[in-house]
């Protein structure tokens, strides 16, 4: 029985991790002559879904995607711009209610109330000075 509880989880995680190499290669197929202007190791990060200080922002794009959202702002050592990463998971609500009377009408019942929201959370922040990152953070990669 655990053999095959292991075997599910990797196989689940071989099917997730495909994914996001398959959306990466995708966005490379997409953005031929940015990637080919990387230098190797740039390009085989990429590849991997990983970023380093210095690389060029259309770089990260391509590694990690389009961010959830974007801001620009300037400080002592002058503009920058910061990409922010979300993930967002479904969490299920809901609950057991029941009483007597209901706007008005005369009646005694119990039902269940479900629904789903969704739980945000930040998983990644990369930080750009002139188009190239100069400090990054993650606490999950966001390859997508």
């Amino acid at each position: 029985m655990k053999i095959h509880l292991i075997a599910a989880a990797a196989l689940t995680s071989l099917f997730l991790s495909s994914c996001a190499t398959n959306q990466i290669q995708k966005r490379i197929s997409n953005n031929l002559d940015i990637y080919s202007e990387l230098s190797t190791e740039d390009q085989n990060l990429v590849q991997s879904g990983q970023i380093k200080k210095g690389m060029p922002k259309k770089a990260v794009f391509i590694a990690w995607g389009n961010p959830s959202r974007s801001a620009k702002g300037q400080n002592q050592s002058g503009p920058f711009e910061k990409w922010y990463y979300y993930q967002h998971s479904p969490r299920t609500t809901g609950g057991i209610y029941g009483g007597y009377g209901y706007y008005g009408y005369d009646h005694y019942g119990i039902g269940v109330n479900r629904g789903t929201s969704y739980d945000t959370e930040l998983i990644a922040q990369v930080e750009f000075r002139n188009e190239r990152v100069i400090s990054w953070e993650n606490s999950r990669n966001p390859r997508r």
